[in-house]
């Protein structure tokens, strides 16, 4: 059984989510910090709007499934977002590199996807796509905007999946890499669209 709980920082999965993180990167071939990502991920909780869910194993044939062993539960994915405000630093890469109309339209009232991860042991299981759905229903702003890779096709074509379409690319951060803006107007069934368009 897969329960889906709140990410919160005083929640005691979240140690088991920064852990998550690291692993889905490091399987990427990238790694960051410990203390840097738990640092990131509490500042974030913290924004106004922010929401996240985790995706929380517990049933020793799920467990078994993801390649956890000696563990009673552990986190198989995460995912979490806020308000995107002016007086944010990501919010002012955007408007920067956005034209102004398209700046104007997707950050007025925008809520910023930030993370989504899956560990790679339960991949290819619908889980991502439960995750995603679950972080957007209730969000109450009209827009969301997230960046990924520029050749981050597995990523580009799961959120094509999802409903989001390109907005702006390229887009580079302060890491000085390509990414791609990717927007997505919210409604009644933000957590609906493109549910049956693929598996993650």
């Amino acid at each position: 059984m897969v329960n889906f709980i709140p990410l919160v920082p005083e929640s005691p999965a979240f140690e088991r989510v920064i852990d998550c993180y690291r692993d889905v990167w490091a399987s990427a071939g990238e790694g960051e910090a410990r203390t840097s990502v738990a640092e990131r991920f509490s500042a974030h909780a913290t924004y106004p709007g922010y929401r996240g869910v985790v995706a929380l194993a517990t049933d020793p044939d799920e467990l078994a499934a993801a390649g956890v062993e000696g563990e009673d539960e552990a986190v198989l994915g995460y995912c979490y977002g806020y308000a995107s405000r002016p007086d944010q630093y990501y919010h002012g890469l955007l408007r920067e590199s956005l034209p102004v109309e398209e700046g104007d339209r997707w950050l007025a009232d925008c809520f910023e996807f930030v993370e989504l991860g899956v560990h790679v042991g339960a991949r290819e299981r619908g889980l991502g796509s439960t995750l995603h759905d679950a972080l957007l229903d209730g969000v109450e702003n009209a827009t969301s905007l997230l960046t990924t890779g520029v050749e981050n096709d597995p990523a580009r074509r799961f959120y094509e999946r999802r409903g989001w379409d390109v907005v702006h690319e390229p887009f580079e951060s302060d890491d000085g890499r390509p990414y791609v803006v990717m927007g997505r107007s919210l409604g009644q069934d933000a957590g609906a669209a493109g549910s049956d368009r693929g598996r993650v």
